[in-house]
């Protein structure tokens, strides 16, 4: 299901007075009283119903609503794990970067004066570290965004 529900400033809405909230806790209501509804039908055994076209339809629904709630799961999941991935790689970076750090330090030249490349390195690390941090932290707020729209 898409956050979509309810635009009531479209011009094809036909309900002004409906909202996407009001739309949510509607569907929510009526979700709710059709999942009731087949526990009750699932507890009567050996009664045969007539499935009308409300209820089959209210079940096509939840399963597509259902489908939906897991696939946004297994998105929050995936966008978890790319994050960790992404943190263990600022981590080797980093580790790498104060490791070529350590060598520029102990690197010495014939005058016995030391060589300084190493703090160049580390800032180009450190601000490519903070570009990614800055870039994952958007993601997660339009992550957060789009669930609170839904």
């Amino acid at each position: 299901m898409s956050g979509h529900c309810g635009n009531s400033s479209g011009e094809d809405f036909g309900r002004p007075d409906f909202d996407a909230k009001k739309a949510n806790n509607r569907f929510t209501a009526l979700a709710e009283a059709h999942r009731k509804s087949n526990r009750v039908s699932a507890r009567a055994s050996g009664i045969s119903e007539d499935v009308m076209e409300k209820v089959a339809l209210l079940d096509d629904i939840l399963s597509a609503h259902d489908d939906a709630k897991e696939e946004e799961s297994q998105r929050i999941a995936d966008a978890k794990i790319s994050q960790e991935h992404t943190d263990n790689l600022g981590s080797v970076v980093r580790e790498e970067a104060m490791q070529s750090l350590g060598k520029w330090k102990h690197d010495v030249d014939d005058n016995g004066a030391s060589r300084g490349g190493g703090g160049k390195m580390l800032k180009v690390m450190t601000m490519m570290h903070e570009q990614v941090q800055s870039e994952l932290e958007f993601q997660r707020e339009k992550h957060e965004n789009e669930i609170k729209e839904r």
